[in-house]
């Protein structure tokens, strides 16, 4: 610890920033089954907190214009809509635009580029060049939880796998077309194999250097499938402080 805070005084010293973001969520629906999930809602997820919804673009447009009021904002992932189709997410980024020239729109999950450009029949690069034009500034580097498919298998079987995940944000892809972040579920099962998730994260950034930070994203285990179906080490709540 004492070491790597001495490596970020010697980089960007004790000055402290922070950013104004307005979290926009415009759709809970979601097809895949990613088991630490409380957010989505799916058929078997019904009961549990909250009802399905899905923003209009004006209703989008609208709460960009109140985050404006109070600075700069970004645009978080949602849901991936089974009615989605790869133009839908252009269509968010230009409603975003409507509401607010300036606003920085840092948006959409490696799973929804993946599948924006599956859906869209285009290349990764083509498809993240379209997101670009269209107002796109940085991605978030959500969806990774770990990079490890063995852990993947457990947390998140339907979702795209590690290799995909690197691939959006690799080089001839988000590298050309935006900047962007890590995050790191935590904590969530783990094993040996699964610290994989720091050294192919530190790999990438040693070729790229394209990361501009790493969020590291505590589990909220209420409500979760892996944690209400007792799956045995898969979840477990935070100990309570002292």
């Amino acid at each position: 610890m004492e070491r790597a805070d001495g490596v970020r005084r010697d980089l960007v010293g004790d000055g402290v920033t922070f950013v104004i973001n307005r979290n926009i969520n415009y759709t809970n629906v979601c097809t895949f089954k990613c088991r630490f999930c409380a957010f989505s809602k799916g058929p078997l997820s019904l009961n549990l907190r909250g009802d399905p919804y899905l923003l209009t673009l004006d209703e989008i447009s609208e709460r960009v214009r109140e985050a404006e009021a109070k600075g700069p904002g970004s645009l978080s992932p949602g849901g991936i809509h089974p009615k989605f189709d790869g133009d839908y997410y252009i269509d968010v980024v230009a409603a975003v635009r409507a509401g607010s020239p300036r606003i920085h729109i840092h948006a959409f999950s490696a799973l929804e580029v993946f599948e924006g450009a599956r859906r869209s029949e285009q290349d990764l690069v083509t498809y993240l060049t379209r997101l670009k034009d269209a107002g796109l500034k940085t991605l978030p580097g959500t969806a990774a939880e770990i990079l490890d498919d063995e852990v993947r298998k457990v947390l998140c079987p339907d979702k795209i796998n590690s290799d995909q995940w690197l691939e959006v944000h690799a080089p001839l892809t988000a590298w050309a077309c935006a900047r962007t972040s890590r995050s790191c579920l935590a904590p969530s099962k783990e094993s040996t194999v699964g610290r994989r998730t720091f050294l192919r994260t530190r790999e990438l950034q040693l070729e790229t250097g394209g990361f501009t930070e790493f969020v590291p994203l505590p589990f909220v285990h209420m409500a979760t499938p892996i944690f209400l179906q007792g799956a045995p080490g898969g979840a477990r709540p935070f100990a309570k402080p002292c």
